[in-house]
């Protein structure tokens, strides 16, 4: 897996002209990414990766960087939607305002 990651940072790093430091996992569901997903991604080299799993960032995030939380957007978001996400309080209210680690 850290093989499979690090040959696609390559080839950003290529298409882009910069590396990559932030990963995000492919549907990265808190069921799809765990502590081998984790460790592959801090082996390749990022600095943070993100689940996708609704919730702000707390101090506590600082041990778990690579499974900071991430809401996605999709076709269906709607743009006058967007300040809930931005401002956190779409993840806020996701949660019940219940601060969630994922590890």
């Amino acid at each position: 897996m850290v093989k499979e990651i690090s040959i696609a940072k390559s080839e950003m790093t290529i298409k882009l002209g910069n590396e990559p430091e932030h990963f995000a996992y492919p549907y990265g569901g808190a069921e799809d990414a765990g502590s081998r997903e984790y460790i592959a991604a801090s082996k390749a080299g990022f600095k943070t990766a993100t689940i996708n799993y609704p919730g702000n960032i707390f101090t506590a995030h600082r041990n778990f960087t690579m499974s900071l939380p991430r809401y996605p957007l999709s076709d269906s978001t709607k743009k006058e939607n967007l300040d809930f996400f931005f401002n956190g309080i779409r993840h806020f209210s996701a949660n019940t305002f219940r601060k969630t680690i994922k590890y």
